[in-house]
């Protein structure tokens, strides 16, 4: 009798698929005690205390056709029974895995007659177990008739296992060196798929999805499916975000005799696009693979010994033995099955497209910072919403930082809320190796997290409706000032939006956003190669959320709608004065609030010292890639409300036709260089590296601005209405 070691093999996540260690695997396996007579297929122990009963198994592979194994398998599973065990079985097109309990060491040698029986000598006849897809093997063998399958049965592609204490094993071992030769059989043939594969077949209960990886590394397979399928997976997010009701069902590892295979299966109860199924399934299949290439392999044999069942052990063992025995091609094979009436060829034609999500990166070094800084935000963020849908991105992104990570981990993600923009920020130690990439895998998830959970709906209101401009007269003045799209001037949004915000909703704005022109912004400390890879990782991850992408249109038309409008609903005590301009001025606008904010300044001498309003402040609206307007609110008492109105509109009279002294542009200047300490916060920097700087305001743009944007026909006046008076329009 020869004695030897080798790997084990294992199931992962209440998978039934079984495998054993690939060729030229790079993991160190943890040895298993091998027999090996040189006419019986290799028994492979596992000794252990502690266990009620041992565990026996059977392991073949040969490519025979599930008909024939599935007759060996029900002659096998006859005479086990009958020799009083409770056999456990699977077949597939190329394999059979059978096992037992041991009830007692006794009945070792029972077993093994039972099983040879079974194998060898029992007639064989038509099985009823029903044929599974095979989805890891890609392509079915020729089936071979009953003779001609059982000759390939041998020693030579088979293998045993045991799981017991030492009286069990050594039982075994006794009975096994007794019992009868087996013929030698076939080889194990498990040919590597040339290329990937796309198949497709019917299905009356919903659509079904299976994708599976082939590996020329078992451990990989194994290491990566615990990974994917746990609870918490970005696996499982994107699932739930791809399309409407798609859930992950399973994850096996498959370990084969060429490598390993990892499997994973969707399911959905609604009827889908196939550009949503392709959308789905390259962003399933992008993360199975990024997954088998991050995560650390697994120790086959370690993972055989952990299993509690010892029939389980047995299984993992017995099919581990067989690994090792086919070389492994050298490229990665994808097999993706779609369970539904839709044809196979348009799945494969919509898969070879590239994908529509893209994401633009831009990045600044800046050396011996502590931290690096990621952004994702867009060119137009809120282009997509209008007067119903205004600032339910906002909430997405809100929603999303309130996903993100945990107090333990030292990643952060924050929302970017301004009207100058919209997106979402992560941060995290530098100097870690795939440091971005971890940054991003955190946005992503949030952001996945956000688009499937709805328990962020409330909080992201509540949120919301305290950032936003508390007046109903403001809600109005803004839906007129934007031709109905008030968050391209306030991303918050307004009262009656935020009423409207429900999961569903808040998952067409975040589809919106990512359908702009999406633009990754990086602060690190070192030359980065890994900026791109950073942007390719977010964008497979954001895949399922991507809609077709659109160019962000530059507005060129201003709203004139001009003339004053009065509301019972109006604060009687504010009015609010807003003029829509062209959406390039908005810098300009900036610093002519500026300018008019500034401490006796303009606003001060004309309508604050006269003692007719209480307070005014001006403000510039817009991010330049919609509609823009500079906005004034002027509080003051009831009676004088008007007057107060009068003054500043006389204001901005005056204004397109003066002259702007060097007083005025010192004070800017000096405005601006107080603000120039915001720049040692890094979100101030990182959020530069996207937006237009602000420009060099000379006196002409100033004159230029006053005069062409700050015209009286288009300003629009909101205000209360007096009692006893008829609303104006």
């Amino acid at each position: 009798m020869r004695w030897k070691t080798l790997g084990a093999c294992v199931i992962v996540s209440g998978s039934t698929a079984l495998g054993c260690a690939g060729a030229g695997a790079t993991l160190a396996p943890t040895p298993l005690l091998t027999h090996q007579d040189q006419d019986k297929p290799p028994l492979v122990v596992i000794e252990r205390e502690g266990d009620a009963q041992g565990g026996l198994a059977w392991a073949v592979s040969a490519r025979t056709g599930h008909d024939a194994l599935a007759a060996v398998a029900d002659a096998v599973a006859q005479q086990l029974g009958d020799a009083g065990f409770l056999p456990r079985v699977r077949v597939t097109d190329d394999s059979l895995l059978v096992a037992s309990e041991l009830p007692d060491a006794k009945s070792a040698r029972r077993w093994f007659d039972a099983l040879h029986r079974g194998v060898f000598e029992a007639r064989l006849k038509p099985s009823k177990r029903r044929a599974e897809l095979d989805v890891c093997g890609f392509a079915p063998p020729e089936p071979l008739g009953y003779d001609a399958a059982r000759r390939a049965l041998g020693y030579a592609n088979s293998a045993l296992s045991v799981v017991g204490d030492e009286r069990v094993v050594d039982a075994v071992t006794a009975a096994y060196g007794e019992t009868a030769a087996w013929p030698e059989g076939s080889a194990p043939v498990d040919p590597w798929p040339e290329r990937d594969r796309v198949t497709s077949r019917r299905s009356a209960a919903g659509e079904r999805l299976s994708i599976a990886l082939r590996l020329g590394d078992g451990g990989s397979a194994l290491g990566a499916a615990e990974a994917v399928g746990g609870p918490e997976s970005t696996l499982r997010l994107l699932a739930s975000a791809a399309a409407p009701g798609w859930q992950l069902e399973r994850v096996s590892a498959s370990l084969r005799p060429s490598g390993g295979c990892l499997l994973a299966d969707f399911s959905t109860s609604s009827a889908l696009e196939s550009s949503h199924v392709a959308r789905a399934a390259q962003a399933l299949a992008d993360e199975m693979q990024h997954a088998v290439v991050s995560v650390k392999p697994l120790d086959p044999a370690g993972a055989a010994r952990r299993a509690a069942d010892p029939v389980e052990a047995a299984l993992r063992a017995a099919w581990g033995a067989l690994g090792g025995r086919v070389e492994p091609g050298e490229s990665q094979r994808r097999h993706i099955l779609h369970s539904s009436s839709s044809p196979a060829k348009d799945l494969a034609a919509r898969l070879a497209k590239p994908a529509e999500l893209r994401i633009e990166p831009t990045f600044r070094t800046e050396r011996g910072q502590g931290r690096s800084w990621v952004l994702l935000t867009s060119a137009c963020p809120t282009a997509h919403e209008d007067t119903a849908s205004a600032g339910h991105t906002a909430a997405l992104i809100l929603a999303a930082a309130g996903f993100a990570g945990s107090e333990q981990s030292p990643i952060r993600v924050e929302p970017w809320v301004s009207s100058e923009g919209l997106g979402l920020i992560a941060s995290g130690p530098a100097g870690r190796d795939g440091q971005l990439e971890a940054l991003v895998e955190e946005m992503g998830r949030a952001l996945l997290a956000a688009d499937s959970d709805p328990s962020w709906q409330s909080v992201a209101r509540e949120e919301l409706m305290s950032a936003r401009i508390p007046s109903p007269g403001w809600d109005f003045a803004l839906r007129l000032a934007s031709n109905g799209h008030p968050s391209q001037l306030v991303p918050a949004g307004v009262q009656g939006s935020l009423g409207q915000l429900t999961p569903s909703a808040g998952s067409r704005a975040l589809r919106g956003f990512l359908g702009g022109e999406l633009r990754l912004a990086v602060l690190t400390p070192a030359p980065q190669a890994g900026v791109r890879a950073a942007a390719e990782r977010l964008q497979s991850l954001l895949l399922p959320l991507g809609t077709e992408q659109r160019s962000c249109a530059t507005r060129t038309e201003v709203p004139n709608v001009g003339g004053l409008y009065l509301s019972s609903e109006a604060s009687d005590d504010e009015a609010i004065l807003i003029f829509p301009i062209h959406p390039k001025s908005v810098g300009v606008a900036r610093a002519a609030a500026d300018l008019l904010n500034l401490p006796g300044g303009w606003l001060d001498k004309a309508v604050l010292n006269p003692g007719l309003a209480s307070s005014a402040q001006a403000m510039a609206l817009g991010s330049g890639s919609g509609h823009a307007a500079l906005a004034l609110t002027v509080s003051a008492e009831p009676e004088v409300l008007m007057d107060a109105v009068a003054q500043a509109r006389g204001l901005f009279q005056r204004l397109s036709r003066a002259q702007f002294g060097r007083a005025a542009l010192a004070s800017l200047r000096a405005l601006r260089v107080g603000r120039a300490a915001a720049g040692n916060d890094p979100r101030h920097r990182l959020i530069a590296l996207v937006t237009p700087p602000a420009p060099p305001v000379s006196e002409a743009m100033l004159r230029k601005f006053f005069r062409q944007e700050l015209l009286e026909d288009r300003l629009v006046v909101v205000g209360p209405q007096p009692a006893g008076q008829l609303p104006r329009p």
